[in-house]
């Protein structure tokens, strides 16, 4: 049974295509090609015609209505041929072609037309000679005022004003209209208007004109290429007092005035230029991106279909498209209309432009540096172009090729500045920083007003240590962009170099400020607030850090030797175990510990993790100087003298090395090298109160009462409420038999500390009753 179908099938297809050929070979001779001249006699168009009677040839009127002269191709000669009448609203114009000898088409009437019926199409499509094509008569709308055949038969451009034939070879319309987006659905008029179109008046034949006319439409081209507006506007004027039947006069002067911003008068011109010529498709195309930019949307797609089912060949049409897809979110919808638009005509080089455009939108700036160069080997040195595909390169890492690409860019566009800057970047990632500072000097010669390059500068500037410069760089990127954050850190930065330390800490809470979640911002104060002895804020900050970014283990480090210098010991054995738990080698982690075992009494841990420490870092002052405090306090008084000797030698001003040794020194009872020691430590560190309680104990001891009473005065003034001072005060006045001046300084340490007190007082009855101190 299959077989059977297949076979009736095949059938039927060879009886049509047989039907196909005779009708083509009936009318082939009636049927002819037109071609239209501009004013430079150069070919602007082409289309098909249709014999009607001797020496008459019916066309659609927008086929020839625009050109400077019309040549009828027929049976091989080349004839000229005049427009002598017109029916524009049916889109029927017909011609009087003197020399042409061809048999006139029998008409038919479209009254007894069926659906279903099958017709035949024959013209001359896309300009390569006569052909058929075949199909049915898919619908028929009448009206009081028209009729309309709808045929599935093809219909390309240039066929526009050939003729559709029934199987007998009979005209029964005229092909006008392509549908675009439907499938083989096209348009013809009835042939019977040809006999209205016979009884309309006579068109006045054309004057000669005395001179050679201007050519219009060569120049109205060279100026909107050359983007002089208003030269145009006055040059298509001009035409139109000259031609005021021209369509196209209407259509350059829409331009010019849309691009000079007068977008109402550009849709009036548009329209008196449709009035003029319905298929005028420029018109119908600019007129959709009037209606775009007067924002309405629905009328703007509805013109460029329109211009698509006019020419469904119009790469541009589609270009535009894929522009408004774009624009509205469709971007995989723009990515196929350019497709078309490139497949239509791969000659445009605005439709690889605005694909590499889509291209980098998506981050593919390869694929888009490849479209750039098609459009530019089509027209090269476009600014846009050449501005886009340095951008493109720039985001590549390519530097040289998108500097080589702006520097040979006469048209600067308006984002260069942000090429610039991304090539600035990429050259500081490459380290090429002279070239980073041009990069970005040039970004901001075209836009002195982008915080980001100033910025950027600044971190050049500061690299290369030109920290005047840097400040003003990044000063003046805080000053465009208040809420910079990293802005102002890093001019917290230059202020912290140049020990403008207050300012500094300002700059940086602003940037805390202005972006909160700035890990760098919080860290960096928080370590100037310790180094201003702001514990308290300075651990407040580097919480905040430890917040935004949990995983570094020198701040926990420095988190937790804040915390225990601020006596809040287990938050700081907490934050230095953190610290231990990321990196075990964390050295600032392991000196932590050992400094927090040191107050805790724990001194044999203490000296377990500086030795850790020192594994990692045997040149480390600060780990030697540890160890050596912790001996100390073990009284291992020869092995804490190594170590801070080795600490002092490694680093000869580390004051607390030495204020360890000089205390070692008055342990081992060698008062005159503790003397010597302290005295170092306390040039090194003027008012570290524990030297100087040391090197007062230690001017007692050799009988120096007077260095000692000055120094522990000294020492009073800085800190008048340490206990321990007013012990050593008490005691020297003790030795100097001043009761008096004893029993005062007994009274001040029983205010600060009585438990101290007691001792001291217990300590002088068991040694010299006389000065029996009161409870």
């Amino acid at each position: 049974m299959k077989a059977l179908f297949l076979s009736i099938f095949l059938c039927g297809l060879a009886a049509h295509a047989g039907e196909a050929e005779q009708v083509f070979e009936r009318v082939r001779g009636s049927v002819v090609t037109i071609s239209t001249l501009d004013e430079r006699k150069q070919i602007n168009g082409e289309g098909s015609g249709v014999v009607v009677s001797p020496g008459q040839v019916v066309t659609n009127c927008h086929v020839v209505n625009e050109a400077n002269a019309i040549i009828v191709y027929a049976a091989g000669k080349k004839l000229p041929a005049a427009l002598v009448t017109e029916d524009l609203k049916r889109d029927l114009c017909l011609l009087q072609v003197a020399e042409l000898q061809a048999p006139a088409i029998k008409i038919r009437s479209s009254a007894d037309l069926a659906k279903g019926e099958p017709v035949y199409a024959v013209g001359n499509p896309l300009g390569f000679g006569l052909s058929e094509s075949s199909g049915l008569i898919s619908n028929i709308k009448r009206t009081q005022s028209e009729t309309k055949i709808f045929t599935s038969a093809p219909v390309s451009p240039g066929s526009s004003g050939g003729g559709l034939f029934d199987v007998q070879g009979q005209l029964i319309g005229i092909t006008t209209e392509t549908y675009f987006g439907a499938q083989n659905f096209n348009m013809a008029v009835p042939a019977e208007w040809i006999a209205d179109l016979r009884q309309k008046d006579p068109l006045p034949p054309k004057t000669a004109n005395p001179a050679p006319d201007p050519p219009w439409l060569a120049t109205a081209e060279s100026l909107r290429n050359s983007e002089e507006w208003a030269k145009l506007v006055e040059w298509a004027r001009s035409w139109e007092k000259a031609w005021p039947t021209s369509s196209m006069a209407d259509y350059y002067l829409a331009v010019a005035l849309y691009k000079t911003n007068q977008t109402r008068l550009a849709k009036e011109a548009l329209h008196s230029a449709l009035k003029k010529n319905p298929r005028n498709v420029g018109a119908v195309s600019y007129l959709s991106i009037v209606q775009r930019t007067l924002g309405d949307k629905s009328a703007a797609y509805d013109d460029l279909r329109h211009a698509q089912a006019l020419n469904p060949s119009l790469g541009y049409a589609y270009r535009i498209l894929a522009e408004w897809q774009k624009i509205d979110g469709n971007v995989d919808g723009a990515f196929t209309s350019i497709d078309a638009a490139l497949r239509l005509a791969p000659g445009d080089w605005s439709s690889w432009e605005y694909l590499g455009e889509l291209r980098q939108g998506k981050r593919q700036y390869r694929e888009a540096v490849e479209a750039y160069r098609a459009a530019l080997r089509l027209k090269p040195n476009d600014p846009t172009t050449l501005s886009n595909m340095a951008s493109a390169l720039a985001f590549l890492g390519e530097s040289d090729a998108a500097r080589q690409a702006l520097d040979g860019n006469s048209g600067r566009q308006s984002n260069d500045y942000q090429t610039w800057y991304n090539i600035g970047v990429t050259e500081g990632k490459k380290q090429r920083y002279f070239e980073a500072e041009k990069a970005y000097r040039k970004a901001l010669e075209l836009n002195p007003s982008m915080p980001e390059a100033w910025n950027s500068l600044g971190g050049i500037l500061q690299r290369s240590n030109r920290s005047k410069e840097a400040e003003n760089a990044f000063r003046q990127a805080v000053k465009l962009k208040g809420d910079f954050g990293i802005a102002w850190h890093n001019l917290g930065i230059i202020l912290r170099d140049r020990g403008a330390k207050e300012e500094a800490i300002e700059a940086y809470e602003k940037a805390t400020i202005t972006e909160p979640a700035l890990f760098d911002a919080w860290y960096s104060l928080g370590l100037l607030l310790r180094d201003v002895k702001k514990l308290p804020q300075a651990v407040t900050a580097l919480q905040k850090a430890a917040e935004l970014d949990p995983s570094r283990g020198e701040l926990w480090a420095q988190l937790g030797e804040m915390q225990i210098r601020l006596r809040r010991d287990e938050e700081g054995l907490k934050s230095l175990r953190e610290a231990e738990r990321i990196n075990p080698k964390n050295e600032a982690a392991l000196q932590g510990l050992t400094m927090y075992f040191s107050r805790q009494g724990d001194y044999d841990r203490a000296i377990h993790y500086a030795d850790r420490a020192l594994e990692i870092n045997p040149a480390s002052a600060s780990s030697w100087s540890n160890k050596g405090y912790s001996l100390l306090k073990l009284k291992r008084y020869a092995e804490a003298e190594r170590a801070l000797g080795t600490a002092i030698r490694l680093q000869p001003d580390f004051a607390n090395a030495w204020i360890n040794l000089g205390e070692t020194y008055l342990r081992k009872n060698e008062a005159g090298k503790a003397i010597v020691t302290l005295e170092k430590g306390l040039q090194l560190a003027p008012g570290a109160p524990d030297a100087q309680l040391f090197i007062t104990q230690a001017y007692a001891g050799t009988g120096q009462h007077a260095k000692a009473q000055t120094s522990i005065e000294k020492l009073l003034q800085q800190e008048p409420k340490l206990p321990a001072a007013w012990v050593m005060q008490t005691a020297l006045f003790i030795q100097q038999n001043k009761r008096l001046e004893a029993l005062f300084a007994y009274g001040k340490l029983k205010e600060l500390n009585p438990s101290m007190a007691k001792e001291l007082r217990e300590q002088f009855r068991r040694g010299r009753q006389q000065y029996d101190l009161p409870e």
